[in-house]
């Protein structure tokens, strides 16, 4: 049967077809082993962990301004990829309503102070 495109999968897909070689040497090969069915693929999501951030998503109040909000969980030591929203939910039909938030490179704003400043008392500074 098919699902509902999540943001977790369309990032999943997008990797295996363009930026891996798992499935095959080119697109075309990856493409056709992926969509003929017969895969059975393993991923790192945590179903738990998804519904979370899934709700701490949903915290943000409908806006006219445009502030969405994104999540991504990372398990750190292994680089595993627990939980991941983009928005506030794939729409097909609007201009950009595929973009997940949580993967297109943005400017890291005041947020990252709090971890800089960690790294360096923990380095000895």
């Amino acid at each position: 049967g098919s699902m509902e495109p999540t943001y977790y999968s369309l990032a999943l897909r997008d990797y295996l077809l363009t930026k891996s070689n798992i499935l095959g040497a080119t697109e075309q090969e990856r493409a056709t082993l992926l969509y003929r069915g017969g895969l059975r693929i393993h991923t790192t999501l945590d179903p738990f962990m998804q519904a979370q951030a899934e709700a701490a998503r949903e915290i943000l109040p409908p806006n006219s301004v445009g502030f969405d909000a994104a999540v991504v969980s990372v398990d750190t030591p292994t680089g595993a990829i627990r939980a991941m929203v983009g928005g506030r939910g794939i729409r097909p039909d609007e201009p950009g309503g595929e973009v997940n938030m949580a993967l297109v490179p943005r400017q890291t704003g005041s947020s990252i102070k709090a971890f800089i400043l960690a790294a360096a008392f923990q380095a000895g500074a």
